[in-house]
């Protein structure tokens, strides 16, 4: 449901994907081979943060972002997003050397709010809307 997550069309998809900072081996899959035919079980879109290069013209990666995480809701409730995150969150850290990882999310999504929890992730920032209805 969400405004810039939710409702991707393949369109979207290819729009996102064709950005400037996409790096291919910083999407992580998860699939499910058990069935007939392999089915996408889950995903996680890692993002690297490099800041303006000067004029020195070298940036080095300073911060990385919890992207997109999506898992298929046949297959929630079984740690996958958790070990999507963590998997993520290491090649950040250890392949692309960011110094910190961060995310958004939306209050109201508890389970993830727990899952980023349990990986160490606390409230940095918290934005409020309000609304006359």
């Amino acid at each position: 449901w969400h405004p810039e997550q939710g409702g991707w069309t393949p369109d979207r998809l290819d729009e996102r994907l064709g950005v400037d900072w996409v790096d291919p081996a910083a999407i992580f899959l998860a699939v499910d081979t058990a069935g007939p035919r392999p089915r996408l079980a889950g995903f996680h879109w890692t993002k690297t943060v490099v800041p303006d290069p000067g004029p020195a013209g070298k940036g080095e990666a300073v911060e990385g972002e919890v992207y997109v995480v999506a898992v298929d809701p046949a297959d929630q409730g079984r740690g996958l997003g958790g070990s999507l995150t963590a998997l993520g969150v290491a090649h950040l850290e250890e392949v692309n050397g960011v110094e910190s990882v961060v995310l958004y999310v939306e209050g109201d999504n508890a389970a993830a709010i727990r899952t980023y929890e349990r990986l160490g992730f606390t409230v940095e920032l918290r934005d409020v809307t309000y609304t006359r209805v």
